[in-house]
């Protein structure tokens, strides 16, 4: 009969890698995102969208205030550290469209400048009523339809 604290040991082994791999999991899908009471700044996830390749990049995390020239400043978060004297560009971009998300409670907006972005923000956030305001009337989006 095999010794029973080591069977114990290798059951509490298990259940706490298990235990891991769930956290890992359910951090993987919060969705982060704060929104101010006027909903002029918040964070968000977007995309570095690549037309002439069909590429669409890794989501990040972003936090995005709204200029006075209905423009959007974007500054992506560093993935895992920040670097001393290493910061992320700060980019201004203009709202071209909108489109529901494939996963459920999302909205993407499509993002213009001098690159193209793609920003994700849940339906019911604060954000969404002041980024509709946004939505360029003759961008790309409008002058397909």
């Amino acid at each position: 009969m095999p010794d029973s604290s080591s069977v114990l040991s290798w059951l509490l082994l298990i259940a706490f890698l298990a235990g891991c791999v769930l956290l890992v999991w359910l951090a993987r899908r919060i969705e982060p995102h704060w929104v101010s009471k006027d909903g002029q700044q918040f964070t968000c996830r977007v995309a570095e969208l690549f037309p002439e390749r069909g590429e669409v990049g890794p989501w990040s995390e972003a936090r995005v205030a709204i200029n006075g020239d209905n423009g959007l400043t974007v500054a992506v978060k560093p993935k895992l550290l920040r670097l001393p004297g290493r910061r992320s560009p700060i980019r201004v971009f203009r709202v071209a469209g909108r489109t529901d998300s494939d996963r459920k409670g999302l909205v993407v907006y499509l993002l213009t400048g001098e690159h193209q972005m793609a920003l994700r923000v849940p339906k019911r956030s604060r954000a969404v009523a002041v980024l509709d305001e946004l939505v360029d009337e003759d961008g790309p989006a409008s002058a397909a339809s």
